[in-house]
């Protein structure tokens, strides 16, 4: 992180914005750690998804940004004292799995939506195997996050917001991802296609069930 005090600061204010203009509320059914690799992983309808989720966790949430976002006037001032990492290729490039890896191994909060674009309806589609593939080779504890009312505020292809409309986020930890996919504790999972598509589909699931759809 370049600036910690302009993360909270930037905090403080969108979270003063979200609640006022879109009633915005939290759950945490579990406990997040305070320190260590995170993985978190969340549904995505909306440019409105990273900051909602920056402003409902309680820890430094790092996400990667397209590259070209960081050659806007302003907008990479603000991405990258925010702590935002450019990404050249998709998620699932070979580059970006790495750096990501990387960031979870010196302990930072990683946030991912495994769909890969936002979605077109509203509802989950199949999770890419990127995200998966990383908590098994890291072993990384992986938060589950539920965002609701996004798609209504601000769907794919809106222009502007819609205000008086509400946004909520839910999470929860899941396993450690070798138990996740039939590993007992202890055990290194094998990191095959099987396993690393057995997991993807849990965390899945668990989305699908946090937003109730």
């Amino acid at each position: 992180m370049k600036s910690g005090w302009f993360y909270c600061f930037a905090k403080i204010i969108v979270t003063t914005l979200l609640k006022f203009f879109w009633f915005f509320g939290v759950e945490h059914t579990t406990k997040i750690p305070e320190s260590g690799p995170l993985l978190i992983i969340a549904n995505h309808c909306s440019y409105f998804d990273p900051p909602v989720v920056g402003c409902a966790l309680p820890r430094v949430v790092r996400f990667f940004a397209k590259e070209e976002l960081f050659h806007v006037p302003i907008l990479s001032f603000l991405i990258r004292n925010l702590g935002a990492v450019p990404l050249r290729d998709d998620m699932e490039s070979v580059g970006a799995l790495r750096l990501a890896m990387k960031l979870l191994q010196e302990g930072n909060a990683v946030c991912i939506f495994p769909e890969g674009t936002r979605s077109y309806t509203g509802g989950v589609a199949k999770f890419l195997d990127g995200a998966a593939y990383l908590a098994l080779r890291t072993n990384s504890p992986i938060l589950i996050v539920g965002i609701i009312g996004t798609f209504r505020v601000l769907p794919r292809g809106a222009r502007f917001p819609r205000f008086w409309k509400k946004i909520s986020v839910k999470t929860r930890l899941m396993g450690s991802p070798a138990v996740l996919v039939g590993y007992n504790s202890g055990e290194k999972a094998k990191v095959d296609r099987e396993h690393v598509r057995k997991l993807s589909d849990a965390m899945r699931e668990e989305v699908v069930k946090l937003i109730g759809t």
